[in-house]
């Protein structure tokens, strides 16, 4: 309940959490607001898969106040002689939610300094976040082992840190050492980069850049596994087997209705780009059909060149003449990864509609001369 409050904005539910923010001027104001707020919504029960989604956007709100991380830090609340045990262990719980959920937070300083200074005071979530955020990987890099593009690197011989010394990170635009911050979805640099296009673990352990045990099993197997599957959608690539011909972007919606979701629930609803093909000539029982599932990858190509890759958020066959049933070709709902796609989209949008429009007045001057030969 308290979850879907604060995500309400017909309660001003993201302005409460502001407003409680800025009466924060001392460390006691940290343990009579802040802490109280932190708990209802950072503990086992908000934890669960089906209320994570909603926590994430509260916990994106708080993270985007500015210099409120920063204020934590200069109020020394990691010192164990200003804060009680209790509000130290609901700040690290909060950062670590934190440190989970988003790249910007893993980048962010100031979470850096805190799980730094409490992992000194001995708060076991500071070693978890610590761990996250991999930064005794940083403190104790060997010198000379950078990222890919300062090193000297060959595309012939095998991924191997003990021999180019060149360690994850820079080789395209999707390739980090934290392989947290590796985008599931590829991105175009990555689909079309040559030669070196990932770092890959030994399975021998000699390229190996990661102390904590259970931090290296899963970076390793997070870095095969995507691998696979990344091989594989360059491969429908050069060889399309399943293509949705003249794909084009020709609207924005919040939610799945034009009657407006996000009006009706009082809730933010996910923003998605309508994207519209050319129908096959068989019917397609989008009921049963398995292709273009939600939560699956698309690739907008031209000429035969991925140009954006989105992630397919809306897939509604139900309302007639909408969606996939919509009048001139189906339509999904596509939502992009990075504000650059986003930006680009808007522009095309607003090309296509000065383009429509002159095709709509032309259509209207034909019309009109075609009348006037009539009355002659």
């Amino acid at each position: 309940e308290p979850l879907s409050m604060l995500d309400d904005e017909r309660l001003l539910g993201s302005r409460r959490l502001r407003d409680v923010i800025s009466l924060i001027s001392s460390v006691h104001d940290i343990e009579l607001l802040l802490v109280p707020m932190l708990q209802l919504f950072v503990n086992e029960e908000t934890a669960r898969p089906l209320y994570q989604s909603l926590r994430n956007r509260i916990l994106m709100i708080l993270f985007h106040i500015p210099c409120f991380l920063q204020s934590l830090v200069e109020f020394d609340v990691a010192s164990g002689d200003v804060c009680s045990l209790a509000t130290s262990k609901t700040i690290c719980c909060f950062l670590l939610c934190l440190a989970k959920a988003f790249v910007e937070a893993r980048k962010s300083v100031p979470l850096r300094q805190l799980a730094l200074q409490y992992r000194e005071i001995g708060i076991g979530e500071a070693k978890v976040i610590c761990s996250i955020l991999m930064i005794d990987c940083d403190l104790e890099r060997p010198s000379g082992a950078m990222p890919g593009p300062s090193a000297e690197v060959s595309n012939e011989e095998p991924v191997c840190w003990v021999s180019d010394k060149a360690l994850p990170g820079g080789r395209h635009s999707n390739d980090f050492m934290n392989f947290r911050d590796i985008a599931i979805v590829p991105t175009q640099d990555e689909l079309l980069s040559t030669g070196r296009q990932a770092w890959l673990p030994l399975a021998s352990g000699t390229n190996s850049f990661i102390a904590d045990k259970e931090v290296r099993l899963l970076d390793s197997n997070f870095r095969l596994l995507r691998e696979d599957a990344v091989h594989t959608m360059k491969q429908n690539i050069l060889e399309p087997t399943r293509v949705w011909s003249n794909a084009r972007i020709v609207g924005l919606m919040c939610g799945t209705s034009s009657q407006g979701d996000a009006k009706k629930s009082g809730r933010l609803q996910s923003l998605s780009f309508v994207l519209q093909f050319d129908p096959r000539s068989q019917i397609v029982d989008w009921e049963r059909s398995r292709a273009l599932p939600i939560g699956g990858i698309v690739v907008l190509c031209r000429d035969g060149k991925p140009i954006r890759l989105g992630t397919i958020a809306v897939r509604e066959h139900r309302k007639k003449g909408e969606w996939l049933l919509a009048n001139g070709g189906p339509k999904l709902g596509i939502s992009f990864e990075t504000a650059e796609d986003f930006d680009e989209i808007l522009a095309e949008m607003g090309w296509n509609s000065h383009f429509n429009r002159k095709i709509c007045n032309v259509d209207e001057e034909i019309s009109a001369l075609g009348k006037g030969a009539a009355a002659m």
